[in-house]
């Protein structure tokens, strides 16, 4: 007797949970219409700072991916290194002939701000930044 009142239980738990689900799914079909719509026409411009040393495996490809973003707005990506030696500054320059259609900045300065290299790297860039929403990959 308990076994089937157990089942009944399960059911109505069950059948509770898929009226939820349908719901739900209405729901956001119907809200994401009327997001989409209240999305601005206009998207903002972007920096993407990247901060670099040596040339590691698959940074070409692992830098083209940034110039293949799928985003209508303009994309600004700025590669960052410490020396003029420094085995990405050949990598960038060739990412610069392949995707010539992209503004990809190189900025070699080897001035130190603290113990972090690689903020030291990030505040090295900052002047080049040309858009007010920055990313840092």
């Amino acid at each position: 007797m308990t076994l089937f009142w157990c089942s009944v239980g399960a059911s109505a738990v069950a059948g509770i949970g898929c009226g939820y689900l349908i719901t739900a799914t209405i729901l956001l079909r119907r809200l994401g219409r009327d997001s989409a719509a209240a999305r601005p026409a206009a998207t903002p411009a972007v920096t993407i700072l990247k901060p670099l040393h040596g040339n590691e495996a698959g940074l070409l490809e692992n830098l083209g991916s940034f110039c293949a973003q799928d985003y209508p707005g303009e994309i600004q990506i700025i590669c960052g290194v410490q020396h003029a030696g420094d085995g990405a500054v050949a990598v960038v320059e060739r990412l610069r002939e392949l995707k010539q259609h992209r503004h990809l900045d190189v900025v070699v300065d080897a001035k130190v701000h603290g113990l972090n290299r690689k903020v030291s790297n990030l505040v090295n860039m900052a002047p080049r930044v040309r858009h007010e929403v920055v990313v840092r990959r």
